[in-house]
């Protein structure tokens, strides 16, 4: 069990490269070097491996599936956890583990590596988009507009988790392919992608969730260079983007 956590406004991603914390609150990105994300990764409970999943802790916190023999509460390793852990703490990011409560490592939601396009954007037809349409995408353009001027993502995070929670449907490929279509042509006439992908995701999620069609928002990072993206997908089929592409980004949001 480790001594701290992360709080529950903080996503991680961890690499080999080191990790990255995005606080939702002040949606603000935190890196770290691979040095002390190895030593936090020894006191800090859920802390994700290179492939997203969590590690299981023994002693102070050391990974205890790793082949090596784990370290007590006082050994050097430990300590530089602590100190980097209590860093974190006064930024809000971690926070200690209750002594009276058991183990909840974070588990974030996990998708599918992209794999497909839902529909190539050369095979996009238009010739069905129609005034239903069109005042759907200025709905969702304004929402996202209020969304990321104005909210955390937090707020956001909260906002499509409510919204997943209501929906019982099955996701219908086929129609939302056509939804699809209708988006990226009214989307070229108002504004360009290009730098642009939190707005164009989180308005596409808006567009859909009008028609009761629930895909999931995804936010990326890389760490060298640090970059971060964000794009629709679901299960294996990117809406807004290539799969090629954003496999180059570890998801640290999916809701």
């Amino acid at each position: 069990m480790g001594a701290y956590r992360l709080s529950a406004h903080t996503r991680v991603c961890a690499t080999e490269h080191g990790a990255i914390f995005l606080d939702l609150e002040r949606s603000a990105y935190v890196g770290i070097a691979p040095a002390r994300a190895r030593a936090l990764a020894r006191v800090v409970e859920g802390w994700p491996s290179f492939d997203g999943n969590t590690i299981a802790h023994d002693g102070c916190g050391k990974p205890c599936d790793d082949g090596q023999v784990p370290c007590d509460r006082n050994s050097a390793t430990c300590d530089a956890g602590d100190d980097i852990a209590a860093a974190l703490v006064s930024r809000g990011i971690l926070v200690p583990t209750p002594s009276d409560q058991s183990p909840t490592a974070a588990a974030p939601r996990l998708l599918p590596e992209a794999q497909n396009e839902l529909v190539p954007w050369d095979s996009m037809p238009s010739r069905h988009i129609g005034v239903g349409h069109v005042i759907a995408f200025i709905r969702a353009l304004l929402m996202a507009v209020y969304l990321t001027r104005f909210k955390s993502f937090a707020a956001i995070v909260a906002r499509f988790d409510r919204s997943r929670r209501r929906n019982t449907g099955e996701f219908d490929l086929e129609r939302a392919g056509a939804l699809l279509s209708a988006y990226h042509y009214i989307r070229t006439w108002t504004f360009a992608r290009a730098g642009r992908c939190l707005l164009d995701s989180i308005a596409l999620v808006e567009f859909l969730r009008i028609y009761g069609v629930h895909a999931s928002w995804v936010v990326g990072v890389q760490l060298r260079p640090f970059s971060a993206h964000s794009w629709v997908q679901h299960e294996r089929w990117v809406l807004n983007g290539t799969p090629a592409f954003v496999r180059e980004y570890m998801p640290i949001i999916v809701v």
